[in-house]
């Protein structure tokens, strides 16, 4: 009887201690064990992209038409997003961009003289950065998905540049059939620029439109030579790098 009691007894503590072995196991592991929060649909997101934008000569003003398509606007930047639920997240974003107005010649031109050229363009080189509010559209897994971002964009042009072209009438005389005159440091631009800014997109691929509320031009450039302004419309496609 007490050699069956012994034989139980060591049984039941060591099917005691073997349970309390797996049970600290299990929980060494779960406790290991870190939830990510970094990626496309987790908390915390970010990516680089690339854009391309026409500029949309809605409603212009007749003395600063844009020549279409030549009127663009390219950008590099990198955007972060940061996930509030699974319907709503916001971010900022930061880029550098290059845009061109290539301006029309004909006889209502008046930017920034009613002087016509063969070509004639302005080009900016500028630091952006924009903040937006992000609507998340459909079930996902860990993807961006479907979104649509509503924001607005402030941006810093470091470099303004007037351009323009023309054939020499008489090249024997001058030597030269054809001129460029590149003018900079221009006073009269309005360096700091901001506008709003909407974006719907699937995944990497968006489709942006870029209102410019800001004027390019001072008061004083106003005031004495026109009131006209340049197109303040882009539209275009972004492609993220992820």
């Amino acid at each position: 009887m007490k050699t069956t009691l012994l034989i139980i007894s060591a049984l039941f503590f060591t099917l005691f201690t073997t349970a309390q072995t797996v049970e600290l196991e299990e929980d060494v592991r779960l406790l290991d064990i870190k939830k990510p929060t970094r990626g496309q649909n987790l908390r915390h997101y970010n990516h680089w992209y690339l854009e391309y934008g026409s500029i949309i000569p809605v409603k212009e003003d007749p003395g600063a038409k844009v020549k279409s398509p030549f009127a663009f606007s390219f950008s590099a930047g990198n955007r972060y997003k940061l996930k509030l639920n699974n319907y709503f997240a916001v971010g900022l974003g930061a880029a550098y961009s290059y845009t061109s107005f290539r301006l029309k010649q004909d006889a209502q031109k008046q930017i920034p003289n009613n002087i016509t050229h063969r070509k004639e363009k302005y080009i900016f080189h500028a630091l952006a950065a924009d903040a937006f509010f992000r609507i998340n559209f459909g079930k996902r897994g860990n993807i961006v998905g479907k979104f649509i971002d509503l924001g607005g964009y402030g941006s810093y042009a470091f470099s303004a540049k007037h351009e323009y072209e023309d054939k020499i009438k008489k090249p024997q005389m001058a030597g030269y059939t054809d001129t460029r005159q590149t003018n900079t440091g221009l006073q009269y631009i309005n360096r700091l620029n901001y506008g709003a800014t909407v974006r719907m997109g699937i995944n990497r691929y968006v489709l942006f439109g870029r209102y410019r509320i800001s004027e390019i031009f001072d008061a004083n450039f106003k005031t004495q030579v026109s009131k006209a302004e340049l197109a303040r419309i882009t539209v275009g496609v972004q492609i993220g790098l992820h």
